[in-house]
């Protein structure tokens, strides 16, 4: 899979200029001791949140990648879409750079975050679908379940928090990291170590 090499590295371009256009906008302000503006919190909470997911979803890919096409079981997904998982794939990234821009609270609508966000955590459910016919579906869908669980708890954190508690919507929108972030620490330790105790049982309870 030589070429696989090559394409994925299309893939770190992407992934690379995203973490440049966050880390370039917003660290210039976060390290400024002159900047008192009450949103910089929540900007440095989403340039963590940002760097998380994006680093997360690239390690998930090329996870993805090894077992299904390069590994020594790839031959169990006999029916699969190189072409499809990869444009799918780097569509997410794409949109990945897009959500970069959102971050800088005074340079986008303070919804645009949390909005793309929500688009990120339940695109594998639209990857799912046009891969249901294909060996790798039940591989996918324990990601995409994961993602849409993980948009569910947020989201109702959200609006306990803002609704119902009547929180700012700044402080809503922290609440609503935490299930994002506790996910994707797991993930990351996880996919880091090789070792899948999560992802496990969880793919028991749901296949």
């Amino acid at each position: 899979m030589g070429l696989h090499r090559h394409a994925f590295w299309l893939y770190g371009v992407v992934v690379g200029l995203a973490i440049q256009q966050a880390l370039l906008s917003l660290l210039p302000k976060l390290i400024d001791p002159n900047d008192t503006r009450i949103g910089s919190w929540s900007e440095a909470l989403r340039l963590f949140v940002f760097l998380l997911l994006i680093i997360r979803f690239f390690l998930g890919s090329a996870a993805y990648f090894d077992e299904v096409y390069c590994g020594t079981q790839s031959d169990k997904y006999d029916k699969k879409s190189y072409g499809l998982d990869y444009l799918l794939g780097f569509v997410h990234f794409v949109v990945f750079f897009g959500w970069a821009l959102t971050i800088d609270l005074q340079q986008s609508p303070s919804y645009l975050f949390p909005s793309m966000l929500a688009f990120i955590l339940l695109y594998d459910l639209v990857w799912l679908w046009v891969s249901r016919n294909n060996d790798t579906a039940n591989r996918i869908k324990l990601w995409a379940f994961v993602n849409a669980l993980t948009f569910l708890l947020g989201a109702s954190f959200y609006v306990i928090a803002h609704f119902a508690l009547r929180s700012p919507m700044l402080l809503a929108e922290a609440i609503a990291f935490v299930p994002v972030i506790l996910v994707s620490v797991i993930d990351l330790a996880e996919l880091i170590s090789g070792q899948s105790f999560f992802k496990s049982w969880l793919k028991k309870v749901i296949t």
